[in-house]
Parts: C-alpha cells; structure tokens; sequence
C-alpha cells in the first residue's frame, strides 16, 4: 500500500472533504501513482526554503517495524529560461523511507538523517533529503537497484570477482565511518545494498536507525533539542561537525 505523503501544515478545503476521500479511494483502487511535496533540505538554510520536489512514489521495496521503503520517481527543476518563462524539469529514481512517528522517536530520526549527512562515502548509503509530514519522517537517499548483497550472492560465487570487490567496498565503507567514529550495530547482507554499476553500499534496510556510536554521545542534547521543540530541519538545517 502506498503511504499518504502530506506534509505538515497543509490542509484541505472542508467542503471538499468527501470528495477528496472518495477521489483517494478510487485512486488506490486504479493502483496509480500518488504525487507528494517533498521540500528539499540539503546543507543550507537557501536552499532548504528555495528548492521543491515533486515525489512519486511507485513500490514498496521493504517494510519493517518501524516503517517502510519504498522506490520512487523525483521530479525536481534543474533551470529555468526566463526569456521563455519555461522551467526544465528533470527525473531521478531514489528510495524514501517513511517512518511512522507513533514507532519511531523524533531524536531516532533526526540522528539517523545527521549520522548519514555526516557519514558522506562512495560506500556508504547517500542521503539526498528529509522531511517530516504530519504522521511520519521521510528520509529521501540514492536507490540502490540491484537490491541487497544477500540476494546478490545467491548469483554468485567465492571466485568470482564481483564478490571480492563487494568485500572491499564494504570495508571502505565500514573504514569511514569509523573515522568518523560512527559504529553500525547490525552489519550483515540484508544491509549491503549493491547499485546498478555492483557498488557495495552500507545502509540501514531494516528501519531502526541502526547508526550509532561514539558520535551520538556528542550530538544527543542537540537531537534531543530538535525534538523537544517539535521542529525539523527547517531551523537546523547544517548538523554539528564531526569531531574528526
């Protein structure tokens, strides 16, 4: 079932409430695509306040206790020609997770988001954006389309070269972050997800926030901050610097 992506503060005309529940209604039926506003948030304040996707969401590609992921189509506008007053729009194909605020913690979720900001590496799963809605955290990052190392392996084998050169990303991977004194607690194949050009990434399937470490120590009052004022990325939007 795909989620219902609303962003906080929006609202809907009253008169037009029945409509709209039966226009929902008849849109799950037909299986198609819902459209969402996804506000972009990646280091600055400007760009935060200034950028604007547009998220389809198409399959759920894992579920968990604490939410789902799921595969998505991301409109966003890369120029605009003001001669012409037309703005070009471009496509990417990412994943967004969408965790369920009555399972999962505002403090779980924003050090999620700031340990994988922090956390920038070639094998490290790359965080594009964040949200918040007003019954869930949206997390938006890369899509990995060859699934997880698990389902890989079930193709391969100890000699083939693929396999090799997945062990090695995923110690680059597992090297960055412990420069930067961030531990995963739960390393294992389901985590590894493989891209379309067999790069081994780590990540964090299984929704539980599963970065943690020594860095968490450093930044839990300001996480606990941001919670405590019901506020998102909107006021914090550049994440302390790592102490390495």
């Amino acid at each position: 079932m795909e989620p219902e992506i609303t962003l906080a503060g929006s609202s809907s005309d009253k008169t037009d409430s029945n409509n709209n529940a039966k226009g929902q209604k008849d849109e799950r039926n037909a299986n198609t695509h819902r459209r969402s506003s996804l506000h972009y948030s990646p280091i600055t304040v400007d760009d935060l306040m200034s950028g604007n996707f547009n998220v389809y969401v198409q399959k759920n590609i894992g579920s968990g206790y604490g939410g789902s992921v799921y595969k998505c189509l991301v409109y966003h506008d890369s120029s605009c020609d003001e001669e012409n007053n037309a703005t070009t729009t471009e496509s990417s194909v990412m994943a967004i997770k969408v965790l369920s605020k009555e399972r999962t913690k505002a403090r779980v979720a924003v050090n999620e988001v700031e340990l994988l900001r922090i956390a920038k590496s070639p094998n490290v799963l790359s965080y594009v954006s964040a949200a918040e809605t007003i019954d869930s955290y949206l997390i938006l990052t890369e899509f990995c389309a060859k699934g997880d190392l698990h389902g890989m392996l079930r193709h391969l084998d100890e000699r083939d070269i693929l396999t090799r050169d997945y062990m090695r990303d995923v110690i680059s991977g597992l090297e960055c972050l412990h420069n930067k004194l961030i531990a995963h607690a739960d390393i294992k194949m389901k985590n590894i997800l493989i891209t379309d050009k067999n790069v081994a990434k780590i990540a964090d399937k299984d929704k539980k926030a599963l970065f943690q470490g020594l860095l968490a120590n450093k930044t839990e009052r300001w996480s606990l901050q941001m919670a405590k004022n019901n506020t998102w990325l909107n006021e914090y939007a550049s994440p302390p610097s790592s102490p390495v």
